[in-house]
């Protein structure tokens, strides 16, 4: 049971994290303040979810540029601009870039009565698919993204389905007043308006769609062809509405279901979605796929169709430490942990420093054990769990060595932060992880202590890998991108070449630290 209390000379409201250990729920003096708004609506359930490809969403009034692959998407005033980055890499003396996507892109998809959006809120998101919403008066318009998807999925109210092109189009094919087939900027797409609708304005830049229905869907296509522009015409309207991931470990090998859940609108479809997978997902398939593909900066990207995909990966096993080698190997081991457990103890640093510090103990306690030097096996891990609890301890009047709880963005901030990990929410899981294994190593030497903490370490890996999706406090998987395969290291994403992650090791770290 959790219980908040004000000391009677003030400071800010501490929540004890019984049996031991509690965070503060205001912002201690010295870590910088997060923004007051977050771009989501009425209709978002949960914590902004930070440290995704789409993050940049819920930080600006519209978007950075976005990757989920195959398409590159950016959210601007007039709608969704989308285009097709493909595998193109540019180099010069200062910068290695890939393709990006300006506020026109190949095709910015919108609404007739929207003509600038004030801003573009996240509606609602699932594992892999997020759906932004602009909105102007009584006019309405919801964009569907996701990973891998092809497909730019709308729904609107109000008005009619308006696309804006960088240049007239060449309509390579057309299948019915409805659904076209174009290239604009060398790249082919499909636009697919509702049954008995009709494309207006070919020969020109802008098409508006007549029809007295609320959806429309545009593709990007791997080829011109009259076959692919069918196949796609027959999923465009099966919206994808949610996006799942179920995990199962067996004979040795990691089992993951990716499963679509999807809204299938007019007539009959064919169930399920066209899906691009990534080179780690296809070459692991259970599933047969399609001969079609993309490309991208990860690699080709293979289609695929149906209701979802399973994967199936052999699954490495992880130690704690190594055995030691031989005589002479040990003794020169012995001399430098003899050397390093002579130096100062350093005071607290921010929480990169710290964890830093803290990994470096956890390394030298395994080290020691594998030796059988017991005693400064012991020294490390008594450092260790005196810093821990120092930091899993939160007073009334404390700055510096405790974390607080920022609700309005859902989310456990140390302090001192560093690396905009207080305004930002930067690298969470590098920061964290490093915590995370260091009470993992005193924990599985003293269990009774790690019954004790628990709950502090479990907020630790509830803010960057919760795996509940209606956790009342933090996002699911905020530092995990499960369709990408791996995690995200900026809170806020607000580049042009979309978010990045900058150390693969430390994320690594966090993730066996939870193991």
């Amino acid at each position: 049971m959790a219980i908040a209390y004000l000391a009677a000379g003030g400071g800010h409201l501490v929540v004890d994290a019984a049996p031991a250990g509690g965070y503060a729920t205001e912002r201690p003096e010295g870590c910088k303040p997060l923004p007051d708004t977050i771009y989501i609506s009425e209709r978002f359930q949960g914590a902004a979810p930070t440290n995704q490809w789409y993050s940049s969403l819920v930080w600006e009034k519209h978007s950075q540029n976005m990757f989920p692959h195959p398409m590159g998407a950016v959210f601007c005033d007039a709608g969704l601009a989308i285009a097709y980055p493909g595998a193109a890499m540019v180099s010069s003396d200062d910068a290695i870039m890939g393709g990006g996507v300006s506020s026109h892109g190949d095709i910015v998809i919108g609404h007739s009565e929207i003509e600038a959006a004030g801003s573009t809120l996240l509606d609602s998101n699932s594992q892999w698919f997020i759906t932004g919403v602009q909105k102007s008066g009584e006019s309405v318009l919801r964009m569907t993204i996701g990973h891998g998807s092809p497909f730019v999925f709308c729904r609107l109210v109000g008005g009619r389905p308006r696309l804006r092109f960088a240049h007239a189009p060449t309509v390579f094919m057309k299948l019915s007043d409805s659904v076209l087939g174009i290239t604009v900027r060398g790249n082919h797409y499909g636009i697919f308006g509702a049954a008995g609708s009709k494309w207006n304005g070919t020969g020109t830049a802008t098409y508006v769609s007549e029809t007295k229905k609320d959806y429309f869907s545009v593709a990007l296509l791997p080829d011109p062809s009259e076959q692919t522009l069918r196949m796609f015409a027959k999923y465009a309207h099966n919206h994808v509405v949610g996006s799942e991931t179920q995990y199962k470990v067996e004979q040795g090998h990691l089992i993951t279901d990716y499963r679509f859940e999807v809204d299938s609108l007019g007539d009959a479809q064919p169930a399920g979605t066209l899906f691009a997978t990534y080179p780690h997902q296809w070459k692991y398939l259970a599933n047969p796929l399609t001969e079609l593909a993309y490309e991208s900066v990860r690699g080709k990207m293979k289609l695929g169709k149906g209701k979802g995909f399973r994967t199936r990966i052999p699954l490495q096993g992880v130690l704690p430490m190594l055995p030691v080698g031989g005589d002479t190997e040990r003794q020169r081991l012995i001399a430098y942990l003899t050397q390093e457990a002579g130096l100062p103890t350093p005071k607290t640093a921010d929480t990169y420093w710290e964890g830093k510090h803290l990994g470096k103990l956890t390394t030298l306690a395994g080290i020691a054990e594998v030796l059988g030097e017991e005693r400064m096996e012991q020294e490390f891990i008594d450092e260790i769990r005196s810093r821990l609890e120092d930091w899993f301890v939160a007073s009334p009047n404390e700055k510096e060595g405790m974390f607080f709880y920022d609700r309005n963005w859902g989310t456990l901030i140390g302090s001192p932060a560093s690396y905009g990990s207080d305004a930002e929410l930067n690298d969470h899981h590098f920061h964290y992880g490093y915590f995370i294994r260091a009470a993992a190593e005193v924990a599985r030497r003293r269990p009774e202590w790690g019954i004790k903490w628990r709950k502090m370490v479990d907020l630790l890996v509830r803010d960057i890998a919760s795996g509940n999706a209606n956790d009342e406090l933090f996002p699911r998987l905020r530092c995990f991108d499960v369709y990408a395969g791996h995690s995200w290291a900026s809170g806020h994403a607000k580049f042009g070449d979309g978010n990045n992650q900058e150390s693969s090791s430390e994320a690594i770290n966090a993730w066996y630290g939870m193991m």
